[in-house]
């Protein structure tokens, strides 16, 4: 076993990988043009990694996201920006020729804030901010395709425990006086072992560098 991991990753080699993903939308409903409906989204999450032994992968991952919602038929407006950051650590066990299975653990925490408006009653207007935190455990299957690419398959969580805290503050946009706020805290745990355990597999490659 120890043989064959050295023979797939040796010490110090880094791994890159990330997602992008940007989509911009225009649905206009019957022939007039109050009607449409205009959305952009934006997200970025690169990753990386490095291996503290040939069995043992240690990484860090940023987030940023974006999302503008504008509804002109009936002129609201909604804007959510995200940031966020995580650590993680794999665990891997090679099951043949190039095969590895692997856990992963790690905590994410992401800041989100948004903004509701609408265009005909600046008197009703809403922000809201929140803060979270998930510490995770799941599992993957991995394949080293070259020398320098990997392929991954990841599952469900195996278990999960997240802590989410979030404000909205209701205002009159005139003066910005802040009329009402709402306040929320939650801990939630949560498991992927039932029967949707395959619902959400995440396909992925990543870069093996020197």
């Amino acid at each position: 076993i120890t043989l064959l991991a050295n023979a797939q990753f040796s010490e110090g080699q880094k791994v890159l990988s990330g997602s992008f993903a940007f989509t911009n939308s225009n649905n206009a409903n019957g022939i007039y043009s109050s009607n449409e409906v205009n959305q952009t989204s934006f997200y970025f999450s690169p990753s990386f990694a490095r291996f503290k032994n040939p069995t043992t992968l240690i990484g860090y991952k940023i987030t940023f996201a974006t999302n503008n919602y504008i509804d002109k038929a009936t002129s609201n407006k909604t804007t959510n920006t995200s940031i966020g950051g995580g650590y993680f650590v794999q665990k891997i066990k090679p099951i043949g020729k190039d095969f590895f299975v692997f856990a992963e653990t790690g905590i994410n925490a992401t800041y989100d804030w948004s903004k509701y408006s609408n265009f005909t009653s600046p008197s009703f207007n809403l922000k809201g901010k929140s803060f979270g935190a998930t510490a995770y455990i799941t599992p993957g299957l991995g394949y080293k395709i070259t020398p320098r690419w990997i392929a991954d398959i990841t599952l469900n969580n195996i278990a999960a425990l997240s802590y989410s805290h979030g404000q909205n503050d209701y205002f009159d946009n005139s003066t910005s006086t802040v009329r009402s706020n709402q306040k929320t805290d939650a801990v939630r745990f949560y498991t992927g072992l039932d029967k949707n355990a395959l619902s959400n597999i995440g396909i992925g490659i990543r870069w093996l560098l020197k």
